[in-house]
């Protein structure tokens, strides 16, 4: 498995976590493949595959905005008047 992970500033933490699991997967995967397993470790090492990047809230919300097409000139009016 490929680690390829890029940690930002406020998920060094969650970052470390993720790759503690993706050890353990990586070990588990590994035992299942030396006890003749090989489908199962092939499930295992495609679900670690999958997990996603740690990420902040505001990272979050920005790949959101990105994936559905809102940047700042469409959002809603903000001001206090707007209500």
């Amino acid at each position: 498995m490929s680690g390829g992970l890029s940690c930002e500033l406020g998920v060094d933490r969650p970052c470390a976590t993720r790759r503690d699991v993706k050890d353990g997967y990586e070990g588990f995967e590994g035992k299942l493949e030396r006890e003749g397993q090989r489908h199962l470790a092939n499930l295992v090492r495609r679900f670690a595959e999958r997990m996603p990047t740690p990420m902040t809230e505001r990272q979050w919300i920005a790949k959101e905005m990105r994936h559905t097409g809102v940047t700042e000139k469409h959002q809603p009016d903000r001001s206090p008047f707007s209500r």
